[in-house]
């Protein structure tokens, strides 16, 4: 055993070297102020070098990473700036990532080492050459392979403390109780742990004697030690999770943004030299013999006595003083450059380049969705979208990106619609009043103020409700209620059915009528005297007590419209076609005839429906879901009354899928918005012509339980909208229950291959 080793032993202790003794280029800071102004000078002075020494034997397997961060891409899409996979990662992916971690493993002693011998130098005053302290950083391998297992199996004893006291104490416990039951013994350890490797490397201690080293030198210095340690790791959680805040909060890139990587890599070279120093700081701070009174059975060997850094020894093992060129000069300068900043760039460079077209969109969660039976419409306006939840009420948000609630009214009855016009909307609503009890009549009796109401608001945002606009006055039975709404000039057009009533009674009322299919068009958006539309009185429309989409309108560019009627009972779906407002003569075209020999009153009908859209040049386009295999189709018109078209199934069966989302480009190409019911997943199927013989796929999501709805919307820059529901079901047969997203894609097509919008 050495000499400077048999200073721990409390009965010989080792009065340290001389004065004379000292190495005359190494000195320890007398105070907290004087170790703060090494620690930045050195900071500023030796920044290149600790990059290089760090920098420089990385670069190699930072370069292999490259591949690999790009291939992650090709399966995943950027959400919010942050890429998430769709899918857990492969064998070869395992393998791959399993091979670069052990490599970085085994490599990182080499930097880390070089680093901290390069840095307790730099704070010492001894300035050593990169060379030099990567042959140092080489012989004293294991120990500093040592330290980093010390501090793995450090963090996993944290973590395993912190999940062990959730399970044992009570479920009531607060978080932040179990958070500091967990961290305080791991910060006692962490700071020895962490000074162990700058005492080890620069004394030349092995690894466990180095930290017993640790522990004295922090006896009467714990603060300083603390306050380091602290500030280290605080340094490098700063220059990553605080960047990475900062990055996704402000400037919208989240983690695998290939801007977020470039930038982190730049950040996070420039601020490990900085944690570098100060782990090394606490080692080069010179502790003071505290004050003890005199005690008559303590002799002068007994008392506690302070450790500090045997400069002596220091001398012996750190690598000799750099005087001749640069320290940092190992290669050429361009070299030098292109080896540090070119592997850490060329994979973000790659994933900018976009070489798997990964779509990129901004997600917001929709509220107001509550069981199996609501629809969803969606409306983009310039820079927001106004995305409006439809159930027993209406329930409106704006999203721009993130959705925030705007308007709600609860009306207790189905079959309401809504319309975005201007920077408001317009809603429809049905009501159904009784008569008084002192009126002398049955209170279940025809009312001439019941029937189909509708509201103007001038604000997405906010608006108060009145009592609305009755246009369509009706007093029977409120069975199979629907309607649907849309702008026509500087009017409305707004459908609705309601199941016919034969009753005598309804005779009474004057200006009612029987029930039905019917069209009204309002010359403004008040619609106080709407013209009706009688259409044909054979049309059912919907399911009794059941919300979906069975009932849409689209208006023509020429200003015609068409109406998609879908009887979920029976599963037909009929085309009525008007080539002007007056609609004299409405031409019905039967798209899809009845599916069932008896009306249908199971489960799923809400899932039933369609969607109707028109093209440039007039001619409709309706998607829709087959009512027995669950098919999404697509119908192409040949002409504006669609009495010719081509019925073409565009997915495989899929028992849970709903309608899917329908919209039509500016060159007049159909887009639908369905879900892959195999391979569970939300896609976009960007059609390539208007018949959508082919058609380019690109997935968005993925989902765990049974899609609820999916609507889709594009903008004036035909960048798609998308409102989608993930659901869960409840019990057999009874609805579902889920999370509803707001999807706006960043580019047309969401990114798909082989198409130009």
């Amino acid at each position: 055993m050495t000499a400077p080793e048999r200073s721990t032993d409390r009965t010989e202790p080792d009065p340290g070297p001389t004065e004379e003794e000292q190495p005359s280029d190494l000195s320890l800071a007398d105070s907290g102020t004087t170790l703060l102004k090494r620690t930045f000078r050195a900071y500023y002075r030796h920044l290149w070098p600790l990059i290089v020494a760090a920098g420089v034997p990385v670069a190699p397997l930072v370069l292999l990473a490259q591949p690999l961060l790009v291939w992650l891409t090709h399966d995943a899409v950027f959400v919010n700036g942050s890429l998430e996979p769709l899918s857990g990662p492969d064998t070869f992916t395992l393998v791959a990532i399993g091979v670069l971690i052990l490599l970085g493993f085994l490599l990182a002693p080499i930097p880390v080492g070089a680093s901290v011998l390069l840095g307790g130098g730099a704070l010492l005053g001894r300035t050593v050459s990169v060379r030099d302290a990567w042959r140092a950083a080489l012989r004293r391998y294991f120990t500093t392979l040592t330290w980093i297992v010390q501090l793995i199996v450090l963090s996993l004893v944290a973590i395993a403390a912190f999940v062990g006291l959730g399970l044992w104490l009570p479920t009531e416990t607060p978080m932040w109780l179990l958070a500091g039951m967990a961290l305080l013994p791991f910060l006692l350890l962490v700071v020895p742990v962490t000074v162990m490797l700058p005492v080890a490397l620069i004394e030349g201690h092995g690894p466990w004697r180095g930290l017993a080293v640790a522990w004295r030198m922090g006896r009467y210095d714990r603060g300083v030690h603390f306050f380091c340690v602290l500030g280290s790791w605080g340094v490098m959680t700063l220059a990553n999770r605080g960047l990475d805040w900062v990055l996704q909060s402000q400037v919208g890139w989240g983690g695998m943004h290939p801007m977020a990587l470039a930038v982190s890599f730049l950040v996070s070279a420039v601020a490990a030299p900085l944690a570098v120093l100060l782990m090394c700081a606490p080692v080069v701070s010179r502790k003071h013999q505290p004050y003890f009174a005199p005690q008559p059975y303590l002799t002068a060997p007994d008392l506690p006595r302070e450790r500090n850094l045997d400069l002596s020894r220091v001398a012996d093992h750190l690598p000799n003083a750099h005087h001749a060129g640069r320290s940092w000069h190992v290669m050429p300068l361009p070299l030098l450059v292109a080896v540090l900043l070119l592997p850490s760039l060329i994979g973000p460079a790659a994933m900018w380049a976009d070489p798997f077209r990964t779509p990129d969109m901004t997600s917001s969660p929709v509220e107001g969705t509550h069981g199996d039976e609501f629809m969803v419409d969606l409306s983009p306006q310039g820079s927001h979208a106004v995305v409006s939840v439809i159930r027993r009420g209406v329930y409106m948000q704006v999203c721009d990106p993130d959705c925030t609630m705007g308007p709600t009214y609860d009306t207790n009855r189905l079959g309401s619609a809504v319309a975005a016009v201007d920077s408001g909307f317009v809603r429809t609503g049905w009501r159904e009043v009784r008569h008084d009890s002192d009126s002398g009549k049955n209170p279940y009796a025809p009312h001439p103020d019941s029937g189909l109401y509708l509201w103007e608001c001038d604000s997405v945002r906010q608006c108060d409700e009145d009592d609305g606009t009755q246009i369509r006055r009706f007093g029977g039975h409120l069975f199979s209620i629907y309607s649907a709404v849309a702008s026509l000039g500087e009017g409305l057009l707004v459908v609705s059915y309601v199941s016919p009533d034969d009753s005598p009674q309804l005779d009474e009322i004057q200006g009612g009528d029987k029930g039905g299919l019917l069209a009204q068009v309002c010359e403004d958006l008040a619609c106080s005297n709407p013209h009706s539309i009688p259409l044909p009185d054979d049309i059912t429309v919907g399911s009794s007590t059941v919300e979906g989409p069975f009932l849409d309108v689209a208006i023509a560019p020429e200003g015609g419209f068409t109406i998609a009627a879908f009887d979920g009972s029976w599963g037909t779906l009929n085309a009525i076609s008007c080539p002007d407002t007056e609609c004299a003569k409405p031409k019905v075209t039967p798209i899809v005839e009845d599916q069932f020999r008896r009306e249908y009153e199971g489960g799923f009908r809400s899932r039933f429906g369609a969607r109707i859209e028109h093209r440039p040049d007039g001619t409709p386009v309706l998607a829709y879901r087959e009512v027995k295999t669950g098919a999404a189709h697509l119908v192409d018109c040949h002409d504006s009354a669609c009495t010719d078209f081509t019925d073409r199934a565009v997915t495989g069966p899929g028992w849970a899928r709903p309608v899917p989302g329908l919209a039509v480009d500016s060159h007049g190409k159909p887009q639908l918005a369905t879900f892959d019911m195999a391979a569970q997943r939300l896609v976009l199927m960007s059609c390539h012509d208007t018949s959508c013989a082919e058609s380019a796929t690109t997935v968005l999501a993925d989902f765990t339980g049974e899609p609820v709805v999916s609507a889709l919307a594009l903008d004036r820059q035909d960048r798609p909208h998308i409102v989608w529901t993930d659901g869960e079901r409840t019990f057999a047969g009874v609805g579902s229950s889920g999370s509803t997203e707001y999807l706006r894609c960043a580019e047309p097509l969401c990114g798909a291959r082989d198409q130009t919008p």
